[in-house]
């Protein structure tokens, strides 16, 4: 089974969303794919256009989707994304956003321990740190 994400935007001409269906539709058997679609910062009718056109996507592309999991969900929007991803056949789930499953990026840890940078590329902050080293 693979996961497929869903981060780009709603297009129907997505290469990144249609490398993901190619890529899931490899195994010899018929493929079967979990679809992952980002909640946060969508409506519930937003996230449910986007499940529908990534479900038309894989199908298109021969593969079978077994569950769709909208993550990261505004905790007072759950129950909303829920409904609006009834009307879909394969089994559907909707998880909250979980702030520790989201990496920080490097302004929050430097804000947190009184860091100052001393050098390197600044366009590098914005990456995301899944740790960090502090010196004293």
């Amino acid at each position: 089974m693979r996961a497929v994400g869903a981060r780009q935007r709603l297009t129907r001409r997505g290469t990144q969303r249609a490398v993901h269906e190619r890529a899931g539709s490899r195994p010899t058997s018929v493929p079967r794919s979990v679809l992952a679609v980002k909640a946060k910062d969508r409506t519930p009718d937003q996230v449910a256009q986007i499940v529908d056109v990534c479900l038309a996507e894989i199908a298109a592309q021969h593969a079978h989707t077994a569950a769709v999991v909208a993550n990261r969900c505004d905790p007072s929007q759950m129950s909303a994304v829920a409904d609006a991803l009834k009307r879909f056949e394969p089994k559907t789930y909707v998880l909250p956003e979980e702030p520790l499953l989201v990496p920080l990026r490097w302004p929050s840890w430097q804000t947190a321990v009184e860091g100052t940078v001393l050098r390197g590329d600044p366009a590098l902050l914005s990456r995301e740190a899944m740790d960090v080293l502090v010196q004293a």
